[in-house]
């Protein structure tokens, strides 16, 4: 069976759907949060070493660290970038080619999502926000089976 998914250059990626969501390396609600409890603990509880600790680790972050997307998710496919040492290349996965997929744990710092597509190839992606992952690929990879199943009968 033939499918659609594959690496691809950035440039490449098809440009005429609207963009539902994202993975990005930079979690702004945590370190905002972070920053929040620290000056709390400067001002009102006068834990001056802690709350300083917390609020100057949170401006490092949100001031100097690069955000940089990971996962873009469309209604009729995902985008993953990071997959090859090449910056502009990216891998395109469409929904309706996805036959199984599950979360391998690693011993670091990381998660992998196995995916295998109907043609048989499994490829392995790097998964930075497991609940988000898990979120999409269960609401499209279950709407695109269903769809297909619907389509040959």
């Amino acid at each position: 069976m033939n499918v659609r998914s594959k690496q691809l250059k950035i440039r490449n990626l098809p440009q005429d759907e609207k963009k539902k969501d994202c993975v990005s390396t930079k979690p702004y609600l945590w370190f905002l949060c972070t920053l929040i409890v620290g000056i709390s603990l400067i001002f009102f509880f006068h834990l001056y070493l802690i709350g300083g600790l917390l609020v100057s680790v949170s401006l490092y972050y949100l001031i100097f660290i690069k955000n940089e997307i990971l996962v873009d998710f469309y209604d009729t496919f995902a985008v993953f970038y990071h997959v090859s040492p090449l910056p502009d290349d990216c891998f395109l996965l469409y929904w309706n080619d996805v036959e199984s997929w599950h979360f391998r744990s690693r011993t670091y710092d990381y998660e992998e999502l196995m995916v295998r597509l109907k043609n048989g190839k499994e490829i392995s992606l790097r998964c930075a926000c497991k609940h988000k992952m898990q979120r999409f690929f269960e609401q499209n990879t279950l709407s695109a089976q269903t769809l297909t199943k619907q389509i040959s009968q």
